[in-house]
Order: structure tokens, then C-alpha cells, then sequence
């Protein structure tokens, strides 16, 4: 089984990619199968989408994780910031 670390790491991320791996590293402990089942998704979907950001399943991955931080007080502020950030580093 793959965790979040493992599948991020292949690709160059994106926007909705980098967030949903953040929240699974810092929320879930980097276990793509407890978040999944938090978001009441297949392990498989959420694989898929930190492996390739261009699927269908990506937007409905996000949508979870959007809801998961709001309903846990998560700052989207901060992790927008922070991909902005590391961004800007890259350049």
C-alpha cells in the first residue's frame, strides 16, 4: 500500500495535488487509507488523484478535503500560503 509521501513524490504537483497531500500528511499521519476513509472514498480514488492530479475523482477528493478543513477549523488561507510560497521558491 502506498502512503501519501510515496505517490506525491513521483510527479510535479499542482495546486489541488499539493493540498490534498498536505492535509493528508499533516492531518492523517501521511495515510492515504485513514483519510479515505475519513472522506468516505475508495482508497483507490484518492490514490489516483495524488498520483495524477488530471482526474475525473479530483475534484471530488477536494471537495472532501475542503469540507474536512472546515469542519476542523483548518485555515485554507495558510495552506494556500504556503503553496504560494513554495511556488515562488521554485522560480
Amino acid at each position: 500500500m502506498k502512503n501519501c509521501t510515496e505517490t506525491t513524490e513521483k510527479m510535479e504537483e499542482g495546486i489541488l495535488r499539493w493540498v490534498i497531500n498536505q492535509i493528508c500528511q499533516k492531518y492523517f499521519a501521511g495515510s492515504c487509507r485513514e483519510m479515505a476513509s475519513v472522506f468516505g472514498l475508495p482508497l483507490g480514488t484518492v490514490e489516483r488523484v495524488l498520483e495524477a492530479e488530471k482526474t475525473r475523482a479530483g475534484v471530488a477528493v477536494f471537495e472532501q478535503a475542503m469540507k474536512y478543513c472546515m469542519a476542523n477549523h483548518i485555515s485554507m488561507d495558510d495552506l494556500l500560503r504556503q503553496f504560494q510560497n513554495k511556488q515562488s521558491e521554485g522560480e
